[in-house]
């Protein structure tokens, strides 16, 4: 699988303050990164100076995933039964 191209990727997402290795590093010393994603937070790994990758423990992921399957705000708007467009009267402009 590629990854996105740059313009695509979430630049704008605020990652919170983690443990960030560069690649090279991260691969010499891979069973301290995954003890410290197990044992503290989840460790940030990054490509040419680009945050890249996190790794996480099983019990991180196992609290993200229910937020990953939740539908966006815009596939429940469509799905609605009301139509909210500039002829509907319930549309507020």
């Amino acid at each position: 699988m590629e990854s996105p191209p740059k313009s695509e990727s979430p630049a704008f997402v605020r990652l919170p303050k983690l443990n960030g290795w560069k690649l090279e590093d991260a691969k010499a010393r891979f069973s301290e990164v995954v003890r410290l994603a197990r044992e503290q937070a989840p460790q940030l790994i990054t490509v040419r100076g680009e945050d890249a990758v996190v790794i996480l423990s099983v019990h991180e992921f196992a609290k993200v995933l229910p937020l990953l399957e939740q539908p966006s705000l815009h596939a429940l708007l469509s799905q609605s039964p009301h139509s909210f467009s500039s002829k509907s009267p319930l549309a507020p402009w």
